[in-house]
């Protein structure tokens, strides 16, 4: 019977491959009343279930390599200048393929401008609607769930299997797209979804998973994107909040509790970058305060009760040095000592 499948299959696999392109038709997605005929034709043809997998899979990709290939030239043509952009495709743009009427500034983070986001979608739904993604048992995972125990509620630990998400085709493996451009994709990705409000952002944010699957990156590699946009964010806000207020009330930690939300980012992550970014601020105001000859010494007391209200030891945490914490200390004291306040 296998040798059947295989003659079959060198026959008549292109014949059944030919009928999966057009069952798609414009939209790249089969709809639900073409997938019996489907599976009805490869039944007639002779090839085997696995084999027609494999078939299904060689379409996709050749169905998602132009939508990946677009997304990708539509965030350089954002990011690049026509020159730039020319040099990179070995093809002439003219101006007038970049929407702007002008070359983009080049400038990546959280400022950039690429407007991808209904063409990233777009290959989100041609992935999902196509049922391409597997669901595959990897170990098992403890859940807690409530029961009723002698007219009690207790909870109870359970083993459960374990599942994860597998993307058989990716760009990456297509060679579709580059390592370092899968990544700033992902990234402007997850900007987009962060910087879009109402329920179109929670749809982004729902789908950030599958977009960094779907392109080919690894869990570890999403995390640490979306870790280093949260950092940058973290950092521009508590920035501005201590310089203007001098330091956090309710209502910014309530913003930054929304930001961990929207970026999923983990509890001890998100606590982490807050303390660095307050660490940081602070250590710019030492030195600022400290480059000065003479710095005034109400400026140094303000500075000191200002870490010391936050918990921060100006050695181990903002990293003053010892010949420092003299002079802040000579600075403070002096006035005291020549008045006799002291």
């Amino acid at each position: 019977e296998d040798q059947t499948y295989d003659t079959h299959l060198s026959v008549f696999g292109s014949a059944y491959r030919t009928g999966i392109l057009e069952a798609m038709g414009s939209t790249g997605i089969i709809r639900p009343e073409f997938r019996a005929p489907l599976d009805d034709l490869r039944g007639r043809l002779g090839v085997s279930e696995e084999a027609g997998k494999g078939l299904f899979l060689e379409a996709a990709q050749e169905r998602m390599v132009p939508m990946v290939e677009w997304i990708v030239l539509e965030l350089e043509r954002t990011m690049l200048t026509a020159e730039q952009l020319a040099r990179k495709r070995q093809k002439d743009f003219g101006e007038d393929y970049f929407k702007s009427g002008k070359g983009a500034s080049g400038t990546l983070g959280l400022g950039s401008d690429a407007n991808i986001m209904s063409d990233c979608m777009n290959l989100i739904d041609f992935y999902n609607e196509n049922d391409i993604a597997e669901q595959r048992e990897n170990g098992t995972k403890t859940t807690y769930k409530k029961v009723q125990e002698g007219g009690e509620e207790k909870t109870v630990e359970e083993e459960v299997p374990n599942f994860e998400t597998i993307y058989p085709i990716t760009g990456l493996e297509s060679k579709a797209i580059q390592p370092e451009i899968s990544e700033l994709l992902y990234r402007q990705f997850v900007v987009g979804g962060f910087t879009t409000q109402g329920p179109q952002a929670t749809r982004y944010e729902e789908a950030r998973a599958a977009f960094g699957g779907i392109i080919g990156l690894e869990k570890a590699k999403m995390e640490e994107i979306t870790d280093s946009i949260g950092s940058q964010v973290y950092e521009n806000f508590i920035g501005n909040a201590m310089r203007t207020k001098g330091s956090l009330d309710q209502q910014d930690m309530m913003f930054l509790a929304n930001i961990q939300s929207k970026l999923n980012l983990a509890e001890d992550a998100s606590e982490k970058m807050l303390l660095q970014t307050q660490k940081k601020i602070l250590s710019e105001e030492a030195n600022a305060l400290l480059d000065n000859e003479d710095p005034p010494p109400e400026a140094v007391k303000a500075f000191r009760e200002k870490c010391n209200s936050m918990a921060m030891d100006l050695e181990q945490d903002i990293g003053i040095s010892k010949p420092r914490l003299s002079r802040m200390f000579e600075a403070e004291v002096s006035p005291g000592l020549v008045n006799g306040a002291i």
